[in-house]
């Protein structure tokens, strides 16, 4: 079982009140959380404004590799968890998420310095990325009451330590403009070395990992309601009138503004 290092809560009786507080708040909806208790992505919830966790199912406690979920319930504080907010990078995520707000984090990565799995009697490293949606649930005061927190697995990545810490750093360092010579320099090989391994590990150039990395972001900005299109693009560092535009109907299978009208109920502005 792993053992939870961060974020736990000194005052036990505060987590068992916030716990005793959602079940008295389900009441009768306990069909309800079983069938999400089932469902195939991990589901987190929290209690507003502590930010205790009151509920996991079963895929969150699989992936974090808890095998007794009341060692975490009620005992731990995602507000609390400074790991989690400054050393891997969710803390403005997270607290937007505690103000109101709807928001996804594409490419959210779990490094390989935390993850080590045993396969064939050998320890590999492997990160895995995921997909994060945070959003309030209110009560019937309309005061926000509990903050959901739904994620997937993208892809896993494990084997080749060169190309993980290249992929690491194409993920950290998104924003920046591609440079070939940086990223082959991050995985401590020759730069046609390293692109023919990395094209065979992951299928796909440096360049094309990199930009849909880079597109990613744009979709995740795009849904911002407090963003235009033209600054969602200054946001990922990309000239609204550059290439990118063509890039992104290739690969989303729409243009940038059919995108964010599609997820927008406001006037389209730019």
């Amino acid at each position: 079982m792993k053992k939870i290092e961060h974020g736990m809560l000194k005052d036990k009786q505060k987590g068992k009140k916030a716990v005793k507080r959602f079940a008295e708040a389900i009441g009768n909806n306990l069909m309800g959380t079983q069938l999400v208790g089932e469902l195939p992505y991990m589901i987190g919830i929290y209690e507003y404004p502590s930010g205790i966790i009151v509920y996991g199912n079963k895929k969150f406690f699989e992936n974090y590799e808890i095998l007794n979920p009341d060692d975490l319930i009620g005992k731990y504080s995602i507000l609390q968890d400074e790991y989690l907010l400054d050393t891997r990078g969710a803390r403005e995520f997270i607290e937007r998420v505690f103000k109101g707000e709807t928001l996804i984090l594409n490419n959210y990565k779990t490094p390989y310095e935390v993850i080590r799995v045993k396969r064939n009697k050998e320890v590999m490293d492997e990160f895995k990325i995921h997909d994060v949606t945070g959003y309030p649930i209110y009560n019937k005061k309309k005061e926000i009451a509990y903050l959901v927190f739904t994620s997937h697995i993208v892809s896993t990545h494990s084997g080749r330590k060169e190309i993980m810490k290249a992929q690491e750093y194409l993920i950290d360092n998104w924003l920046d403009d591609f440079n070939l010579e940086a990223v082959a320099k991050s995985s401590g090989l020759s730069v046609a070395q390293f692109s023919r391994m990395f094209k065979h590990y992951v299928g796909k150039t440096p360049y094309e990992y990199y930009k849909q990395i880079k597109i990613d972001k744009l979709k995740e900005r795009l849904l911002d309601p407090n963003l235009s299109i033209s600054d969602a693009f200054a946001d990922c560092g990309i000239d609204y009138n550059g290439r990118y535009r063509q890039f992104f109907k290739a690969i989303v299978g729409k243009t940038p503004r059919e995108y964010w009208e599609s997820n927008a109920n406001y006037e389209v502005v730019e």
